[in-house]
């Protein structure tokens, strides 16, 4: 995937249009990590929608130096703290799940003040420590400080009771030492052009758009056949994604598709951008 945005770099040198003033869209977070450049991590493949793993994979983003690890760790740890806290009751504000009593710049001050004490209270997240296992940091660390959490957040309304029931260790991990090699994806590059959901770039306008089709149709909205479907909700986020560019709209659809050429477009071979 991160060809597919190289070549869209290449073709705004080409057009003499300036990388910040561009962006690439794509529907789902995954497709858009993909763009991004994270490669996968196969190690925890099993593990890896347990809460408290998202929570550590995210404390191990958020002490790289890389503004798109800061960036997932941002989004990461604010999904779960929603769901966790408000039941998941919020909206996406600027790509982060927001509780509907934050505004934006709040909620973000907010995650980044709680994950700064996450880090500094963890072993595992201290240079050559790795013998703190999961069910030690979760009960002697984690609970504590979603304890004090949710003594300082706004109109919490669930008790601690419930939220400490589901901060469990991942599927047969409660022994095992946390690794901070395992939790932090690693970016394959640092390409500066914004890569973003649709939900991301509501409202905003660039000169020039690369909307990413997915491979699969299984991809909830996110294939190119399924923007074509008037009147669906594929069809409405298509719209908003192609509303973008003041000047130049890019689509990346994995085959030939004659509705979309009838629409104005014209077909070009990816391979020709590349460098």
């Amino acid at each position: 995937m991160q060809k597919i945005r190289d070549a869209f770099i290449n073709l705004l040198k080409m057009r003499n249009i300036n990388i910040e003033d561009a962006a690439v869209i794509a529907r789902g977070s995954s497709l858009v990590n993909k763009l991004k450049g994270y490669e996968e991590n196969n190690n925890l493949n099993k593990v890896k929608n347990s809460i408290t793993y998202k929570i550590a994979s995210a404390m191990a983003h958020w002490q790289a130096s890389n503004v798109l690890d800061k960036q997932y760790a941002l989004q990461t740890y604010g999904n779960v703290l929603v769901d966790l806290v408000y039941e998941g009751k919020g909206i996406r504000r600027e790509n982060i799940k927001t509780p509907y009593s934050y505004q934006p710049m709040e909620w973000r001050l907010i995650l980044k003040n709680f994950l700064n004490r996450l880090v500094d209270s963890s072993d595992f997240m201290k240079n050559g420590v790795e013998e703190q296992t999961w069910k030690d940091w979760i009960k002697n660390v984690l609970k504590t400080e979603f304890n004090l959490y949710m003594s300082e957040l706004k109109e919490v309304q669930i008790t601690f009771e419930k939220v400490s029931a589901r901060l469990r260790s991942p599927n047969k991990l409660t022994e095992t030492p946390i690794s901070k090699s395992l939790l932090a994806r690693k970016a394959s590059s640092n390409s500066k052009i914004k890569v973003d959901t649709i939900h991301g770039v509501k409202g905003e306008s660039y000169k020039a758009v690369l909307f990413v089709s997915s491979v699969s149709k299984n991809s909830d909205g996110g294939h190119f056949e399924q923007w074509l479907q008037q009147g669906t909700e594929a069809n409405r986020f298509a719209f908003v994604a192609c509303s973008r560019p003041q000047e130049l709209l890019v689509l990346a659809i994995p085959k030939n598709n004659k509705e979309i050429l009838d629409l104005g477009f014209y077909q070009d071979q990816l391979e020709e951008y590349y460098s």
